[in-house]
């Protein structure tokens, strides 16, 4: 990728781009249009299924009165009180006309404990057994418990065959409402009555529509139905789901389901989702082509427009390599007003510097070679100092002049502290002796002027602090505080510790400083400021906030007439640091 030229580059990058872009554009739109598809092809199921509910409900308050009214009719109470053979036509001819209402009905049985007392069947004629069937029936045991309503079995084996059939019951009583004198049994034929239920509500050609009772047994359907598909759907939707897509038999099905509250019946409705949008491939083949089509046609644009923007570029390119190569007369002389122009121009421009420089640039060599040298030979060697100041000190101590001796060693010390970089943390101790060594130089220069003590705890010696942070202290107390005076003085160093922080304290008994001065001092502090009097004061202070922040640093308090005092706040435990 880094050996191709930045054309090839720039085709790469905007043909990649141009891809991904279209392969998200795609993506989302088909996804989204399969989204509002489904959403509304949902809809649609929700909607039939509320309508087959409705269809329920209606069909079942239908049917339910009429057996309701049959049953509590004065011909079938007649018929248990005079001869069966007078009311026969008559029953037989009522339940004729009741049939040609409902079209479901099969059969439909009257009987009391000890006989069927009416039957008529669409399909055959009872058997020996029937009045035991329909004695042992859950027809006919809830139609006894419950006297005073219609009772809705749901799907069940009929009485005359093997055959599934929806049954409904309805006790015969007296005519005071208060004995039973039989139970009327009607069986509907399943599928009539499936056909009357969901009365051809389907919005898919694929779509599963079933109707389960309270015992998941099949009461009405459009089409065969997988009997392992319903307990499954039923507990989803028992566990209060209502519409939920399911895997069945490696593909996935959009369910949808209302519960009757008068009957207790479940209404499910079942599609596979490849079913609920066919179109999905189609639309999805055709974003992919629309897709590669635009791709194309946009690479061919970004092909020609690349190679415009790139020449230029290569021009540059190809003089660049010119002038790496030491030929420094060529120049491209451009006419273009935009940003590769204003290149071009500016190397044009560049060049004819370079060549005006160079001709400065051997004078200035031959000038600064003379000036390192001059600078070499005036360079001083510091350990031919440290041997000169040696060589002073053993003539001095021949010449028993020791006072001096002392001073030239004292400042030796100095010196060779000062020069050392090797540590810009060092010991307290180190420090101390430092100061040593200068109050020493300065006693002899001021003698009875100068007084100091030096009052450190051994312990806290050991602990660490920048370099060179006393001396500018010292001696501005020296200069400004005790030098004035003619004798008397004092110059005090202590050193104390807290939880977590060191104090080191400089103070002398000088002239001290009015509030006004003090008060700038110490705003200069704090804002970074400073005077020409105290800029060693200002870059000890600044040093302390660089190395542990600005919560430390230098604080001064003064009066006038009474000294003045500078504090020094380090933490305690940063001073390992080094």
């Amino acid at each position: 990728m880094f050996k191709l030229k930045f054309r090839t580059k720039l085709i790469i990058i905007f043909v990649i781009a141009l891809i991904t872009q279209g392969i998200v554009i795609g993506f989302f739109s088909n996804y989204y249009a399969k989204e509002i598809v489904l959403r509304n092809k949902q809809k649609d199921m929700a909607g039939m299924i509320n309508l087959i509910d409705i269809n329920i409900n209606t069909r079942v308050r239908y049917i339910t009165k009429l057996i309701e009214n049959t049953a509590n009719s004065r011909i079938v109470r007649d018929f248990f009180y005079g001869e069966a053979n007078e009311n026969s036509i008559f029953i037989a001819e009522y339940f004729k006309n009741l049939d040609s209402e409902l079209g479901a009905m099969d059969t439909i049985i009257i009987l009391d404990e000890a006989n069927i007392v009416f039957s008529q069947s669409a399909k055959e004629e009872l058997s020996d057994n029937a009045l035991g069937k329909a004695k042992s029936s859950d027809a006919y045991q809830k139609a006894v418990s419950n006297p005073q309503k219609v009772n809705w079995i749901g799907a069940s084996d009929s009485i005359v065959n093997d055959l599934s059939v929806v049954t409904v019951s309805c006790a015969v009583l007296d005519n005071n409402l208060t004995d039973i004198l039989g139970v009327l049994i009607v069986e509907l034929d399943s599928v009539a009555f499936s056909n009357l239920l969901l009365n051809n509500n389907n919005t898919f050609q694929k779509q599963y529509t079933y109707i389960i009772d309270k015992n998941r047994e099949i009461v009405g359907k459009n089409k065969i139905v997988n009997e392992e598909w319903i307990d499954i759907i039923a507990d989803k939707f028992d566990n209060g789901t209502r519409k939920f897509e399911i895997e069945l038999e490696n593909n996935t099905y959009y369910v949808c389901g209302q519960y009757n509250g008068i009957t207790g019946w479940e209404t499910f409705s079942v599609l596979s989702t490849n079913h609920i949008f066919p179109q999905a491939d189609i639309l999805k083949k055709l974003i992919m082509l629309i897709v590669a089509f635009c791709t194309c046609c946009v690479s061919i644009i970004i092909m020609a427009v690349s190679y415009t923007m790139t020449r230029p570029v290569n021009k540059l390119s190809d003089a660049m390599k010119c002038v790496q190569n030491g030929d420094f007369t060529i120049r491209l002389n451009s006419r273009r007003k935009d940003e590769m122009g204003m290149l071009m121009t500016s190397f044009d421009f560049m060049l004819d510097k370079i060549n005006t420089l160079i001709c400065e640039v051997y004078q200035e060599k031959i000038a600064q070679k003379n000036a390192e040298m001059e600078a070499l030979e005036a360079r001083i060697n510091p350990h031919f100092l440290y041997n000169t100041l040696d060589s002073i000190n053993w003539m001095l101590i021949d010449k028993e002049e020791y006072e001096i001796s002392e001073v030239i060693v004292s400042l030796g010390d100095l010196l060779k502290y000062c020069v050392d970089k090797s540590n810009s943390i060092v010991k307290l101790e180190q420090e101390i002796d430092y100061i040593i060594s200068y109050l020493l130089i300065q006693k002899t220069r001021l003698e009875d002027r100068l007084d100091y003590h030096i009052r450190i705890p051994e312990y806290l010696k050991a602990l660490h602090v920048p370099k060179l942070i006393l001396q500018p202290l010292v001696e501005n107390a020296i200069i400004h505080g005790i030098e004035p005076f003619k004798e008397g003085g004092v110059l005090d160093i202590t050193a104390y510790e807290s939880t977590d922080i060191l104090y080191i304290e400089v103070e002398d008994n000088g002239c001290g400083m009015y509030a006004a001065d003090l008060e700038r001092i110490r705003d200069g502090l704090r804002h970074n400021g400073y005077n020409l009097n105290s800029i060693g004061i200002y870059n000890v202070d600044k040093r302390l906030r660089l190395y542990y922040g600005e919560a430390y640093g230098l604080e001064i308090a003064s009066r006038i007439g009474h000294g003045t005092k500078l504090t020094i706040r380090i933490p305690k435990e940063r001073q390992v640091k080094s």
